[in-house]
């Protein structure tokens, strides 16, 4: 992989030292990750392999996960844009965070001085996109929680290792992968698109990407509204490795772990700028308006048909002792974020979390109760919290619904 560097950032490297020696003028040539000649294929070994170069161990399962945000609208209206690409393990289990001293803050601008491919950046700005605005942040996050997992992109795997390169790597893989997956395209050609009126039968949305894919495909809805996609991936030998550079060592396989999160019935709301947010069950002519945020400081009890049954902590959780987190709200003049002591928060595989690294969630309100940024003020989760133990708290429906109220303090 050739790695292209600014002259600036040539001449601040021989100003400090580093191994970086050509002339001002030259291309700057990477490492190559390791050849691993008769590969097996993660998830499917039929011996231990210990050298995880050449098997991507223990995230076997690469998902490439794609987006639908219509409110608000996120990327093009007539294409699904990129989450990220996760390497969950082969029973759906996954790691994260595998390697704090390559958290890199700058992902930016390690793509813009190692970009292999002139139109990176550019793709990005459009089909990677943050809803909040927050495209950098976003992309620090995919790498420092999936990238630095994917064994077969570690450091030691490369000959001649530049720092940095397996970030243009990563991110140039998951764009490759993600143009060979159109998702509006193959349920466009099913008759399934964006509408304020229609509804689908969830089965007919699986088929029409199955059909597409050549596997099953596992997506998720939020309040019964189509959100999210993933697609399933096992790799054959190293990340890098595919005929050309291409991503033919990628091999569609079926789902592990985590099913399908939508009803029988679900609306794909089109992308097309003030789209009408649809009242939920909750909100009965409450329509897209948002009202000013909680401020300052404050509690988030748990109500369960109007009865307190809790709280929540400062990890996100609901507990039912102890005592309840002290929540700040930032307002942005359209949303507001939530933070603890914990750090920000946001949903981390559909849960509630706070903490570092959260890619920060947006939230409205509707009178004292919290409501997303899609205005729906009901959560769920598994089970009431007992005092030995608390529970996680979701926005897809699970077995008790609840809201949250805020408690000024």
């Amino acid at each position: 992989m050739s790695i292209r560097f600014s002259l600036p950032s040539l001449a601040a490297s021989a100003l400090t030292g580093t191994h970086i020696l050509l002339g001002l003028a030259s291309l700057v040539t990477g490492g190559t990750l390791k050849q691993c000649p008769g590969a097996q294929l993660s998830c499917h070994n039929t011996s231990v392999v210990e050298d995880t170069c050449c098997l991507n161990s223990p995230g076997g399962q690469v998902v490439q996960t794609q987006l639908w945000e219509w409110h608000p609208s996120t990327g093009p209206e007539d294409s699904w844009t990129i989450h990220g690409l996760w390497p969950d393990n082969c029973d759906g289990t996954f790691e994260s965070y595998c390697d704090p001293k390559r958290a890199y803050r700058n992902i930016v601008q390690i793509l813009e001085e190692g970009d292999a491919k002139n139109d990176t950046m550019s793709f990005m700005g459009t089909y990677w996109k943050e809803s909040g605005g927050r495209d950098a942040s976003f992309y620090q996050h995919e790498w420092s929680k999936h990238g630095t997992c994917i064994s077969t992109l570690q450091p030691k795997c490369y000959s001649a290792y530049r720092p940095q390169e397996e970030v243009v790597t990563y991110f140039e893989k998951t764009i490759e992968l993600f143009k060979t997956l159109p998702s509006f395209k193959w349920l466009s050609d099913a008759g399934i698109t964006p509408s304020n009126g229609k509804t689908y039968d969830r089965t007919a949305v699986q088929a029409a990407l199955e059909k597409g894919f050549g596997h099953p495909v596992t997506i998720k809805c939020h309040y019964g509204e189509l959100d999210e996609i993933w697609y399933h991936f096992n790799i054959k030998g190293s990340f890098d490795t595919g005929h050309n550079g291409g991503v033919d060592n990628f091999v569609p396989s079926t789902p592990q772990g985590m099913k399908s999160t939508c009803p029988k019935q679900v609306r794909y709301i089109p992308k097309s700028r003030g789209s009408q947010r649809h009242s939920s069950p909750d909100s009965p002519g409450h329509g897209c308006g948002n009202q000013r945020p909680f401020k300052g400081n404050g509690h988030l009890n748990v109500l369960i048909s109007g009865q307190q049954k809790g709280f929540l902590i400062s990890n996100g959780k609901l507990a039912a002792q102890g005592q309840p987190a002290s929540y700040r709200t930032k307002w942005n003049g359209q949303f507001f974020i939530l933070t603890t002591t914990k750090g920000v928060c946001g949903f981390v595989r559909g849960a509630f979390t706070c903490g570092d690294n959260v890619s920060p969630a947006q939230f409205s309100s509707k009178g004292q109760n919290l409501a997303t940024s899609r205005g729906h003020t009901t959560f769920f989760t598994d089970a009431i919290p007992s005092a030995k133990r608390q529970q996680l708290v979701y926005t897809q429906s699970s077995n008790i619904a609840f809201q949250l109220a805020w408690q000024f303090i």
